[in-house]
């Protein structure tokens, strides 16, 4: 009976170091953090790219704050396919430019288009509002055309990167700007 209580007593002392080391690890599928409701800066900013017919795109993504992020790119192809992921380390006030035509990814023939989507973190990567963006569409290298990338609620980041982001994040690859 001594030796089952002290098994027990182990398996529960276990129990608790699992817990404890499960819940220090990163925590990307968490609402975003800080800011202010009805700031312009997010969290989870979205927009497109196009490649056809001898368009380009670029991304450029901005942290108009004081502190520093780390921010991904997910992009995906215009059937939900993931087709590569990038993040890096982005100073206050820092710009990142993102020229998709210089990425190395896999389309199809017929879906030379598709979907950006950007999250910020913080160092321990908890989403943390500090990004805002633009994307332009190119032709023969020349911009005609720019629009602001988009605000995502939070709660749909929660359930987003779930489905579709974690399974990239092995694959993510780190640049340098």
């Amino acid at each position: 009976m001594e030796r089952l209580i002290s098994l027990a007593g182990k398996l529960q002392w276990i129990g608790v170091a699992l817990l404890l080391l499960v819940g220090a690890g990163p925590t990307f599928a968490q609402p975003c953090r800080g800011g202010a409701p009805g700031g312009a800066a997010s969290c989870y900013i979205t927009g497109t790219f196009d490649l056809r017919d001898g368009l380009g795109s670029s991304v450029h993504i901005i942290n108009p704050t004081g502190h520093h992020l780390v921010v991904y790119a997910f992009f995906f192809d215009s059937n939900e396919h993931p087709l590569r992921c990038i993040y890096t380390g982005m100073s206050p006030n820092d710009l990142w430019e993102i020229i998709v035509t210089q990425l190395e990814m896999r389309l199809e023939a017929k879906s030379e288009f598709g979907v950006v989507k950007i999250i910020s973190f913080d160092k321990e990567r908890r989403p943390l509002i500090g990004i805002v963006g633009n994307q332009r569409t190119l032709f023969k290298g020349q911009g005609f055309s720019e629009t602001g990338l988009h605000s995502i609620q939070s709660s749909l980041l929660e359930e987003d990167f779930n489905k579709m982001m974690k399974p990239l994040l092995q694959q993510c690859k780190e640049v340098k700007q």
